[in-house]
């Protein structure tokens, strides 16, 4: 939305849960802008930043309040950046992701920090994930208490070796950590071999680590394949 419009819904008794603002024009160049929410059964959460989400989604909890702050650029936040947003499957308590959270908060912490924007913090993922493991076929089958991507996420951060669905999905379960909740894995049969495959994707635009590992001369990072073709270099 711009400057003076509306966003959302009017007259449905539909709560906001989430919010996402950013700076634009001249302003975007000299100062930051944070804002944290209250949210129902949460309180006040911690400060999001520059488009980056804040609040909830999937647990159909209201946005009570936002405070919003414009800073000089590189200002620290007021607070803790801890918690700015949470979805509902970072919540559950009894699956495979319970165990597999420790290490991504662990990866986040270690290669990002708090005066990097998230695009520059999905980037610097990204990058990690197709430096730090190595390609290793992987069976089907996963245990009860996992989701087959959490399951491949799971099992690539443990020791060192995944397929393309373990480079994907511990690439966007990073993703949504740092903001971008709609991340997804997409699985296909493609190349010439037609062979399976499965990549991350991001409001339509792909992102494929494990096929850079294969071909570091082939960029995969943030491209479509109309621009450029998944069947260059698959094999």
């Amino acid at each position: 939305m711009v400057e003076g419009t509306f966003a959302g819904t009017s007259g449905e008794a539909k709560r906001l849960e989430a919010v996402s603002i950013s700076l634009s024009g001249d302003i975007a160049k000299y100062c930051d802008i944070y804002y944290r929410v209250h949210a129902q059964s949460f309180g006040w959460m911690g400060w999001a930043k520059n488009g980056e989400y804040a609040g909830t989604t999937g647990n159909k909890y209201r946005v009570e309040a936002i405070q919003i702050k414009i800073l000089p650029k590189g200002s620290e936040a007021s607070g803790s950046t801890q918690t700015a947003y949470s979805a509902k499957r970072y919540e559950e308590t009894l699956s495979g992701y319970q165990m597999l959270e420790p290490y991504l908060d662990r990866i986040i912490a270690q290669n990002t920090n708090d005066s990097m924007t998230r695009e520059q913090k999905l980037r610097v993922l990204y990058d990690y994930v197709v430096h730090n493991y190595t390609y290793k076929t992987l069976s089907a089958d996963h245990p009860a208490n996992f989701s087959w991507d959490t399951y491949y996420a799971y099992t690539i951060v443990t020791t060192g070796q995944g397929n393309c669905y373990a480079y994907a999905s511990l690439f966007c379960m990073l993703a949504r950590k740092i903001g971008y909740p709609q991340a997804v894995v997409n699985r296909g049969s493609l190349g010439s071999s037609r062979r399976p495959h499965g990549w991350c994707e991001i409001d339509g635009v792909m992102y494929d680590p494990e096929i850079e590992y294969k071909h570091p001369d082939v960029p995969r990072f943030a491209f479509t394949s109309r621009t450029n073709p998944y069947s260059y270099h698959y094999e």
